[in-house]
């Protein structure tokens, strides 16, 4: 018996169930990360309530929150890496087949273009992106760390 050859959508339709996995992976990440955080921040609000006794565990959970924001960051940088290769080779595909098929259905190269024409007329739209959207909660939480663990030490 011979191996069944491979062709193009079937090529296609492994690069979209591997889109959609990482995509769905980055999201329940994120998802994961803020729960983790809010669970920080409750824990550290809970210990604020007792007494000063409890100095090294709130310091503790500042380390966490900023130490959890890294290895999330890390986490999260190879996912987006993994996403925008994808993204890639099926804009690639969409290219090769552009004159077969009707370009409307060509969803990767149209929200691409469509995109570069949004960041071209406004800087705005250079912000409006799920990468840095994902920086600015990434840096929100180890910089509230970075504060709770200076009100931590400063005003025992």
């Amino acid at each position: 018996m011979g191996r069944k050859k491979l062709n193009e959508k079937d090529f296609y339709l492994t690069l979209w169930k591997y889109f959609t996995i990482h995509g769905s992976q980055r999201i329940k990440l994120l998802n994961f990360y803020i729960v983790l955080e809010c669970f920080f921040i409750n824990a550290f609000f809970t210990l604020t309530q007792k007494t000063d006794e409890h100095l090294a565990y709130k310091a503790a959970i500042c380390v966490f929150m900023i130490f959890f924001s890294l290895i999330f960051r890390v986490l999260d940088l190879r996912t987006n890496s993994i996403i925008k290769i994808v993204e890639k080779s099926i804009r690639k595909i969409e290219k090769k087949n552009m004159k077969k098929l009707n370009s409307n259905f060509m969803i990767f190269s149209i929200e691409k273009e469509i995109t570069d024409n949004l960041r071209k007329k406004s800087t705005l739209y250079h912000l409006l992106s799920y990468s840095k959207t994902f920086i600015f909660i990434y840096l929100f939480f180890p910089i509230l760390g970075i504060i709770f663990l200076y009100c931590t030490l400063v005003y025992k």
